[in-house]
């Protein structure tokens, strides 16, 4: 293994010496300008924060449209950002319509997927709907899924 690091090191070296004698520069040299490159950035990240934000403000006020037309403005902007889908579920179950929340809230739970907060938050929501839908068996499987995840982590921990 040493000698396979040796051997590597070595050519690196000549490699940089012969290269610089013959004015051939693996990196540009210093005196040409080069435009920056721009840099790649999360789409919308702050603008959705922002108006997940507004939405639950609204949501909290009982502004129920308002806060529905702010989530799905939000969702349209990043959709893979699971917390206006959580929102959307969390208004939809507000105005009343349980299975419009629930579709939502299952797609919040996908989103979530390798958060387990998330998913646990999502996971309660869509109990919640099926309850009001009178799933009530359905129900008690999810929050028993719930309650299992919940033993897990906390043994893990």
């Amino acid at each position: 293994m040493r000698t396979l690091f040796a051997l590597a090191l070595f050519f690196t070296f000549v490699m940089t010496i012969g290269c610089a004698k013959k004015n051939i520069y693996l990196y540009p040299p210093p005196s040409i300008d080069i435009a920056p490159m721009p840099r790649p950035s999360l789409p919308h990240y702050g603008t959705t924060q922002t108006l997940v934000i507004k939405g639950k403000e609204m949501l909290g006020n009982g502004e129920i449209e308002r806060a529905l037309d702010i989530f799905e403005e939000a969702y349209t902007l990043d959709p893979s950002n699971p917390w206006p889908v959580f929102y959307l579920s969390k208004a939809w179950a507000t105005k009343g319509d349980y299975g419009e929340a629930r579709e939502f809230a299952k797609r919040a739970r996908w989103l979530f997927t390798g958060n387990p907060d998330g998913e646990v938050i999502a996971m309660r929501q869509e109990a919640y709907c099926l309850k009001a839908l009178g799933q009530i068996s359905e129900s008690r499987e999810l929050l028993e899924k719930v309650n299992e995840l919940e033993r897990y982590r906390k043994d893990a921990d």
